[in-house]
């Protein structure tokens, strides 16, 4: 952590939900804003099979909402 209650994680990070897991290059918390910042190959994977990928994601953590940006793809992966 800093000074300013940050933490960033590099390297294989990976965020595991109950409903779907985000990986990404890098990660940034933000205590007080209550975000996760993810940089380089941002991928997202439901556990549907729905997938979207993306250069940068916010993660708002108190509403779970996810913002994706760069290179923006999506899919479903089909069995």
């Amino acid at each position: 952590f800093t000074d300013t209650q940050d933490l960033t994680a590099t390297g294989e990070v990976k965020i595991l939900k109950k409903d779907y897991t985000i990986t990404a290059e890098k990660a940034i918390y933000n205590d007080k804003e209550q975000k996760i910042t993810l940089v380089g190959k941002v991928r997202i994977e439901e556990e549907g099979g729905r997938w979207i990928t993306g250069d940068r994601a916010v993660f708002y953590i108190d509403s779970e909402r996810l913002e994706v940006e760069g290179n923006v793809r999506s899919g479903i992966k089909l069995d």
